[in-house]
This record gives C-alpha cells, structure tokens and sequence, in this order.
C-alpha cells in the first residue's frame, strides 16, 4: 500500500527548499492533470479539485495548506520523509490527519511514480478531503484501523487502496478516476486502456482478498456506484469482521 517510515512531529511543519525545477515541475503537472480532469476524473474529484485549485496551483506552502484544510474542514496535513507503517496511518486518519510526502519525483517519473510524492499527495488526495463522504471514509478507515488486528488492518488497507488510491467510479456509463494514484499519473490513467485490464464492481469480498500492486500499473479495478458509497463499504466491514 502507499502508506506515507518516518513522520515528523506536527510541530515541525515546515516546507523543505524546492528548486525552481521543481516549482517548474509542478505547474507542468498541475496543468497536465487538471486537464485530463473532464475527460477521466470523477465530478466528485473535478468538483474538488477545482475549489482547491487555488492553493494548489503552483508548489504549495504545507504550512499555508494545512491551515486552510484546518479552517475548512477541520483536517491538517503532517510531513512525512518516506512510508509510514500502516498502523501509524491510521492513528493519523482517526485524528484527521493526512499524511504529505515532502519528496518530488523527477523528471524521468513525470507519467508515474512508483513511489507517492508531494503532487501524488496534494493532487490526488487533498482536494477530495473537501467531499463529506470521502473524508468520512478516510476518518472511518482510520478509527477502525488503530483498534484493528493485523489481519483486519491489512483488509482496511486493501479497502483503501482499491477506492482512494486506484478505485473508479461509475458515473453516466463511463469508470472515472477516483483514486488518487490515477488522477495524479498521466501513466496510470493510460494503464486503463491496456486490453489485459480486468475493471469489476467494487465488491468487499472481493477486494478484501485481492492483493495489490505499489509500485507498478495495476491489471485489476474496481469501481463505485458514487462516492457517496464510500462509508457503506466500512458497514461491510463491521459485519464481516464483526467490529
């Protein structure tokens, strides 16, 4: 899963020096995904995507964002420097916390990285955190996740990772991007097209037993009826691990 090892006390939020490549970086990709937007993401994340657009523009100050997250909705951000252990991601959903990587990708990463990065995190993940029932999913996730067994932590994980990270959603007939590894890869939105790719109706039993792929494009997807349907997969959950 992209769970964002080692996280930094909220206290030191600070943002890290990016070049004037990186800055350079970003508005390219900025510009690039927000207009694959209509065509593959879902309304729910074009809505977003696009009351937040004005902090997230250029290379954002994580301070600055984290506040105005705070003020909207009641979420802050904490910089992390790499992958965090699920059980520590948790914690901080329950608390509504995101996890942010301060790393940036380079330039041979532009269509996809394997790993999450700081425009993965603040384009694909931050502005869905303004939908209600998105951020209720996450806080859900997270409240389940810290008093989980393992077993059940790595079955909230596989929840996670096949609705927000690379999930769809079925929308007028046509699966739009969701998850927020396919609304910030140009690469993973192409990975759709790929004949071998199975795409299947987002079933608990089925996502429960499937495992996943990090640091590759998936070749199996599921979707949603509506992001509304989000907090309904937690009701699954506590039925079928009697929570």
């Amino acid at each position: 899963m992209k769970t964002l090892v080692s996280a930094r006390p909220e206290s030191s939020l600070i943002d890290t020096p990016y070049s004037s490549a990186h800055r350079q970086m970003w508005r390219e990709l900025f510009a690039r995904q927000l207009a694959l937007l209509p065509a593959r993401g879902c309304h729910a994340a074009i809505r977003a995507t696009e009351a937040l657009a004005p902090e997230i523009e250029e290379l954002p100050c994580l301070d600055r964002l984290s506040a105005v997250l705070n003020e909207r909705i009641g979420w802050r951000i904490v910089p992390v420097d790499g992958l965090i252990e699920p059980a520590r991601m948790f914690h901080l959903l329950a608390d509504r916390v995101f996890a942010v990587s301060q790393a940036m990708r380079s330039v041979e990463e532009m269509d996809f990285a394997a790993d999450p990065d700081l425009f993965h995190d603040v384009f694909g993940h931050l502005p869905l955190l303004l939908n209600p029932s998105y951020r209720r999913f996450l806080e859900g996730l997270g409240r389940r996740g810290r008093r989980a067994t393992p077993w059940q932590q790595e079955v909230l994980a596989r929840l996670m990772w096949f609705s927000t990270e690379v999930g769809l959603v079925l929308e007028g007939g046509e699966l739009r991007a969701l998850g927020g590894a396919l609304l910030s890869s140009r690469g993973e939105l192409s990975g759709l097209e790929r004949r071998e790719v199975a795409f299947e109706a987002f079933d608990f039993g089925a996502v429960a037993s499937t495992l996943f792929q990090v640091d590759s494009v998936q070749d199996r997807y599921y979707y949603l009826d509506s992001v509304e349907s989000l907090p309904h997969v937690l009701r699954h959950f506590d039925v079928e691990m009697r929570m």
